[in-house]
């Protein structure tokens, strides 16, 4: 038998609000893999592989307060105004350029980009523009600050085997544009609709602090150390959903064992072995989506060297909508890296055997 720690956290951090402090316990690995059964086991999914059409929204993971969506972007969209929600734009393949209340974004690849409700906004994308997109029902109260990134990295990825989508071509910014207002829980497909000019939506907004409340952060230039031995550098948080990063290499020292949360990962960039209850040993490559259910213990071991993943944690139990029976293509996604301003930990990594 193989020894390995385990550590059990809930959702406050144990010096705010947490009843139970952190609680670590000594297990034997092998009884930590593929050891249970039950209706929350979620299999590996392809999430961008469900979409069968350009500027398609699917909806794969929801609970009470978070939302999970996955979409094309190709062309130039309606403008969009979320009445009683934010929105995390997170971008996955391709790029995007969002027109907002407060300005004008440019989202490549590892990006995100944090949008308050009540903010109107428009984007526009090529064939290739993927993204993943949460809608957050209690507002964000702490998005990572654009001054604290630690390295600037760019991405490039090529998809392969999977749908080629043309755009069409852009509207003139001087017609009436279409603006639609969304409410939380309201039909997407009821939305109101009310013309505007292009004038009344682009850059015409402020507060008096004259911050910018939308915010975007690079996802993987925030962290200080390679992750592992702790918890990586947090994106985003709200009271029922957190978004951390990780960068990890090798194996995870310890077993994560969540009470009051569950999570899943985004598989952005490099492979590991993901390992829990539920599961012996899933390979992950780029654009997987893996679901660990409240409860269950978790690991994951061989990370490449350019690992890189997204982990969204939700407060609340998330109901799986999609399935594998709804995969339509089997796509690869490759990417590379360029690291224009490296961090510490980048040259760590380089000196590993």
């Amino acid at each position: 038998m193989t020894k390995i720690r385990e550590f059990m956290t809930g959702w406050e951090s144990p010096d705010t609000h947490q009843m139970i402090p952190l609680v670590w316990s000594d297990r034997n690995k092998e009884n930590l893999r593929g050891t249970a059964k039950g209706k929350r086991f979620t299999p590996k999914l392809r999430p961008f592989d469900m979409l069968s059409e350009a500027n398609q929204r699917l909806k794969i993971f929801e609970s009470a307060d978070v939302r999970v969506i996955v979409e094309s972007v190709t062309g130039t969209q309606n403008f969009r105004r979320n009445s009683d929600f934010d929105e995390v734009l997170i971008q996955f393949c391709g790029t995007s350029h969002v027109e907002s209340e407060f300005g004008k974004f440019d989202l490549g690849m590892g990006e995100v980009l944090v949008v308050p409700g009540g903010v109107s906004y428009r984007s526009t994308g090529a064939g290739d523009c993927l993204r993943m997109v949460l809608n957050l029902h209690e507002p964000i109260f702490k998005v990572f600050p654009e001054s604290e990134h630690t390295s600037e990295t760019t991405y490039s990825m090529k998809r392969v085997n999977g749908p080629i989508w043309s755009a069409p071509p852009a509207p003139q910014n001087n017609a009436k544009l279409i603006e639609k207002l969304y409410i939380w829980d309201e039909d997407p497909d009821d939305a109101t609709i009310i013309e505007r000019d292009y004038s009344d939506l682009v850059g015409v907004s402020s507060i008096k602090s004259k911050e910018n409340i939308v915010k975007k952060v690079r996802a993987f230039d925030i962290f200080n150390e390679i992750t592992g031995k702790g918890p990586g550098p947090k994106i985003i948080e709200s009271p029922h959903c957190l978004i951390d990063t990780y960068n990890t290499v090798g194996d995870q020292w310890a077993f994560h064992r969540a009470l009051r949360s569950e999570e899943f990962a985004l598989q952005f960039q490099g492979t590991g072995d993901n390992m829990s209850e539920y599961e012996h040993k899933t390979p992950t490559r780029p654009g997987d989506v893996m679901l660990v259910p409240i409860g269950i213990g978790h690991c994951i071991e061989n990370c490449s060297k350019d690992f890189r993943r997204m982990v969204i944690y939700s407060r609340q139990r998330l109901n799986v909508l999609v399935s594998p029976a709804m995969h339509l293509y089997e796509s690869k996604f490759e990417t590379k890296e360029t690291v224009l301003k490296p961090a510490k930990w980048h040259a760590e990594v380089a000196a590993m055997a």
